[in-house]
């Protein structure tokens, strides 16, 4: 169970302000061309998220649940904010959809596979065969697919401890984009105790109330510290 140090302590902001990211080109081209220039305010801003969920821990920090109340855009960016600026501090990193309701980072990724986080934990595949590099971002991923099993059912397996315990052997940092906290059964059932979570927050769209219920139940997720990230801000809000 988790521990009461990480269940009792309040959430606290690592980072408020993040922009946007723009999604013209769709989301993986627009990374890649603003992620290029080392000036760019999103740039800046995945650096500085980075930096502060390292200054603001309690220990150092090798794994990263992101969860919100709503699938994909908030937590989805950033999520890969984090993944690339972990990157840029000469870390391995392993990007996971975590999120087997919507896949909602394997989709915005472009990423079709027949392996999968999913088949990973059913024995189905090996994690070295299921990974692809991401060579816009400098990161691994684990894409997974859509399943109708809730996630805690999925995650709360003796598999999943070992598959988990193997992510953080081979990678320095690994960050879980979770599924959407609507209902008890959204919560990741973590085989093991991770690091940090972080809970972003989407201005002027996440309501007080769903917010609050999805940080009640991101509490009883295994995390040794809890964080929150408000993002959708535009640069000149920032």
């Amino acid at each position: 169970a988790p521990t009461r140090e990480a269940t009792d302590r309040p959430p606290r902001p690592i980072f408020r302000k993040p922009p946007r990211v723009p999604t013209k080109m769709g989301r993986m081209g627009s990374l890649r061309n603003v992620l290029r220039d080392s000036s760019a305010t999103l740039t800046r801003s995945a650096r500085t998220l980075r930096n502060n969920v390292d200054l603001n821990s309690d220990l150092s920090v090798g794994s990263i649940v992101v969860a919100s109340d709503q699938p994909g855009g908030v937590k989805t960016n950033v999520s890969m904010l984090l993944a690339w600026a972990a990157a840029q501090k000469g870390r391995s990193c392993l990007l996971v959809d975590a999120d087997t309701r919507t896949a909602s980072l394997s989709r915005a990724l472009g990423h079709r596979r027949t392996t999968s986080l999913v088949s990973v934990l059913y024995g189905e595949s090996t994690l070295e065969d299921s990974i692809v590099t991401m060579g816009a971002l400098g990161v691994s991923m684990l894409p997974t697919e859509t399943v109708g099993a809730d996630p805690a059912m999925i995650f709360d397996s003796y598999r999943a401890k070992l598959v988990v315990e193997e992510m953080l052997r081979e990678f320095d940092v690994v960050i879980f984009d979770a599924p959407a906290l609507r209902h008890e059964s959204d919560a990741m059932a973590l085989p093991v105790i991770l690091d940090l979570g972080l809970y972003a927050v989407a201005s002027g769209k996440t309501l007080a109330r769903d917010a609050d219920r999805g940080l009640e139940i991101f509490r009883k997720t295994k995390l040794n510290d809890i964080g929150a990230v408000l993002t959708g801000l535009k640069p000149r809000d920032i």
